[in-house]
Order: structure tokens, then sequence, then C-alpha cells
């Protein structure tokens, strides 16, 4: 999950073509994806171990909750030019993990159970979009699993 305005960092490696890791012939580029259309965002990598990198950004305070962000790599190792997703996610300004939920008052009925049921899939968290009336469930690697609706009610 990203946040806006908010830093990231994000480490990735490469390796030989017989798999042991190795660095990459230059500097690795990365580039941050909004919504499917490469950006000008300015990232930065930095060599942490041979064929270890990290990247470091900041998301832009204009990117909306459920932006879908995609940071990807691109090196060339031993003369192969490769690209590769280093990482992907909504932005949000808010997070909750699961087990603050389940079970407690705030979350009933099919919403509940259909956390619950996510939970038993390894879903690890939740983002609540109150712009859109959302729920994206995400995968502890911050892939989406399912996105819900939903509605509000004064208690009366």
């Amino acid at each position: 999950m990203f946040k806006q305005s908010g830093v990231f960092v994000i480490e990735f490696t490469t390796a030989s073509t017989t798999g042991a890791a190795a660095d990459a012939d230059a500097l690795p580029v990365a580039t941050l994806a909004r919504n499917g259309v490469d950006t000008n965002v300015t990232l930065a990598v930095a060599k942490v171990d041979t064929g270890r990198y990290k990247i470091t950004g900041t998301i832009p305070s204009d990117y909306a909750d459920g932006d879908w962000i995609a940071v990807y790599v691109a090196a060339t190792i031993g003369t192969i030019a490769a690209k590769n997703i280093a990482h992907n996610g909504v932005v949000a300004s808010s997070s909750l993990d699961l087990d603050q939920l389940i079970g407690t008052d705030v979350v009933v009925g099919s919403v509940g159970e259909a956390l619950a049921a996510a939970r038993a899939q390894g879903v690890g968290k939740w983002v609540i979009n109150t712009s859109a009336k959302t729920i994206t469930l995400l995968y502890p690697d911050n892939t989406v699993f399912r996105v819900l609706p939903y509605t509000t009610t004064s208690r009366g």
C-alpha cells in the first residue's frame, strides 16, 4: 500500500542466468506507473550489496485513494536486458489490520462475513476509501484480493 505524500523504500535483487546473485551491468532504472501509465516521478536506485538494490521515492500528494501504483525496474545483467515489477499496490489514506476488526461490533453482517472469509484466504489488510465508499481487501504483498462497496447508515 502507498500513501499520499508518503516515502517508500522497495528492495529488489538481480541475478545471473544461473540464478546466482549478480550486479547489473549499470545501475538499474526504476519507473513508477500510476493506473497503468508511466510517470515522471523521480525514483532513486542505490546498490545495497551484490545483486541487491533499493528504490526510494515519494508518492505525490495529488494521487487519490484507489490509484493503482506499480514500480518496475529495468536492468541489464550480462548483456541481457530485463524488466520486472518490483512492487505494486494501491494508494490509500488509511488502512487497518483485519485482526483488529474481525470479531468486533464494528464489522457486522455481510461485510463482516466477507472480511472473515477473506482472512481465511490469506488476506492481511483492508483499505477504506471513503470517497468511493469501497473497502479494498489486500494480500500481505498488497495485491488486491477484492473490492467491496459499502453504504453507511446512522445509528438511531
